[in-house]
């Protein structure tokens, strides 16, 4: 005798997968899920009430992987444009410098000595969630370090900020990998690459909406020796009458960007 609650369990499935196949070709429909979804999609060997059956040989996820890392980089070169055509429209790059300029005009009339410095904005990502993407070249321009590069919101004085969501500054970061790893978030490669290098003054000053808190960038700061910067240097940023405009500049991208990207989940963090 088959029960009442095993006959309204298959009823609801049976009813529910439709719905379900229906909504996933809705969604492919977009340009948005053709691009995301088609690799993985042409593997599925059969639709039917009782689910989907994918095909999942070697070479299949070989085919897969090479499919889809493809469709990545070419929707987030897309992305690159958009971001950089946003960015010159909004003139982000006049907003850091004046802000910038600024900042440190100040700090040369109160005793500082300027050293070489690299600067630019990073902005939340509009690819994957979770990351945070440079939006300019270095100011001043650098041979490394340009603009299209992501990185996790967990990783360095970067990702500090953002999760505390309060500027913060280092002006004398060590070189030992395991503190760079225990403290700044760094696998062992990106520790011992980074103990190369010559950079040990660190400020990231935040963006926020204006009149709210939620963080729209980081304006990113940095020079080779310790104390490079005045202790005070985060106070500075974050009371300096260009740093509103920029903001809004910042503000701006965010908004035109958000609509255009994914947002992938990478990971499940709770």
């Amino acid at each position: 005798m088959v029960s009442v609650a095993s006959t309204t369990v298959d009823l609801v499935s049976a009813l529910a997968w439709p719905f379900v196949a229906l909504a996933t070709l809705i969604f492919l429909a977009t340009n948005r899920g053709r691009l995301l979804l088609y690799p993985i999609f042409r593997r599925i060997r059969k639709l039917s009430g009782g689910g989907i059956e994918i095909e999942l040989s070697p070479e299949a996820a070989g085919a897969t992987k090479a499919e889809v890392e493809g469709k990545l980089r070419d929707y987030a070169a897309a992305l690159d444009q958009e971001f950089q055509r946003l960015a010159y429209a909004h003139d982000v790059r006049d907003h850091l410098k004046a802000v910038i300029k600024e900042v440190l005009d100040a700090s040369r009339a109160d005793g500082w000595i300027e050293k070489p410095y690299r600067s630019t904005v990073h902005v939340e990502d509009a690819l994957f969630g979770g990351s945070l993407y440079q939006l300019l070249d270095y100011v001043p321009r650098a041979k490394d370090g340009r603009a299209g590069r992501r990185f996790s919101i967990r990783f360095g004085m970067l990702g500090r900020a953002w999760r505390l969501q309060k500027s913060v500054a280092e002006l004398g970061v060590g070189t030992d990998p395991v503190e760079l790893i225990e403290t700044w978030g760094m696998t062992t490669e990106e520790a011992e690459a980074a103990a190369k290098g010559q950079r040990r003054s660190f400020v990231c000053i935040t963006l926020k909406k204006p009149g709210s808190e939620k963080m729209l960038g980081v304006l990113y700061l940095d020079a080779e020796p310790t104390n490079a910067f005045l202790p005070d240097i985060t106070n500075r940023f974050d009371e300096a009458a260009h740093l509103g405009p920029l903001c809004d500049a910042v503000q701006k991208v965010h908004e035109e960007i958000a609509a255009r990207g994914p947002g992938l989940t990478q990971f499940d963090n709770v």
